[in-house]
């Protein structure tokens, strides 16, 4: 739950609400919450079958992140995402966040173009417990899409996912990204649920 202001207002905006989570819901209505127009659907794939080696164009490779590296990772993010906020403060926080107890290098997966920059990302999240292995955030520097990037990118995650005994891969995308729900279904992603977003104007 975050604060943010939208055409002169505060509001409270809950993301990722479950369709079927029908407890928060009534939660949410009762407290003059509301349900706009943007959702999310979650997609999600078994590992049980191996995923195909990763095809990338000549010169491209893909490495995981140092931490000498939070500038060029956070660079592919702010342009990938079109950040409203400077690079300078993107990257401090993404400095931090390198430096916070759940980052693992291991887990940040980025496509090397054959110049040195990072022309795609993605973090991996390993569930232990549930064997449940999630992907977010994932995304293409504008300049690099149109490449199989970031398909590449996705079969290496799940590979990786799979070899640290995880049995299900989940991702989320937002319902107009056309072309990310074409990449995620062309991946083995299929639709489960939606997630909801409901909104409180409190001003």
């Amino acid at each position: 739950m975050r604060f943010y202001k939208r055409e002169g207002k505060k509001d409270i905006r809950t993301m990722w609400v479950s369709e079927c989570d029908d407890t928060l819901i009534s939660h949410l209505e009762s407290r003059g919450f509301f349900c706009d127009d943007n959702y999310m659907d979650y997609r999600q794939q078994t590992l049980e079958v191996p995923s195909e080696n990763p095809d990338l164009p000549p010169g491209y490779s893909i490495a995981t992140v140092n931490k000498h590296e939070a500038g060029k990772r956070a660079a592919v993010s702010h342009a990938a995402f079109e950040s409203g906020k400077g690079i300078e403060e993107y990257t401090e926080n993404y400095r931090r966040f390198m430096d916070s107890p759940v980052y693992d290098p291991e887990m940040d997966l980025v496509v090397v173009a054959p110049e040195g920059r990072f022309a795609a990302f993605c973090l991996c999240w390993a569930d232990k417990e549930t064997k449940s292995g999630y992907i977010e955030p994932f995304g293409t520097h504008p300049e690099y899409r149109r490449r199989g990037l970031g398909k590449a990118l996705l079969r290496t995650a799940l590979i990786k996912l799979k070899t640290l005994g995880m049995e299900t891969a989940s991702i989320c995308v937002e319902a107009d990204n056309e072309a990310a729900e074409n990449l995620y279904e062309a991946t083995g992603f299929h639709r489960v649920i939606k997630n909801r977003t409901y909104v409180k104007n409190v001003l």
